[in-house]
């Protein structure tokens, strides 16, 4: 499984490194992204320039990947 974090979707968003590419290696299912890098992707498409665009590509990655909760219990788990 992979799990991305919000700067790893802005550069895919963005189409910078070779992120995308990557990306297209792995089969959707075994993509997923916490519900904070959601939440961070939210705020930032709030003080986007191009806030519709963002959206759209938002909404594009949520029809096809995981969202995994992260919680306190996820947050604990995390530090060992």
């Amino acid at each position: 499984m992979y799990v991305l974090d919000t700067n790893t979707l802005i550069y895919y968003f963005k189409g910078q490194g070779q992120v995308a590419q990557n990306l297209a290696n792995v089969s959707a299912e075994k993509i997923s992204i916490p519900t904070i890098v959601l939440f961070e992707l939210q705020v930032g498409i709030a003080k986007s320039t191009s806030p519709a665009k963002r959206t759209q590509q938002l909404q594009q990655l949520l029809s096809r990947v995981n969202v995994i909760p992260f919680d306190r219990d996820a947050a604990l788990a995390a530090v060992d």
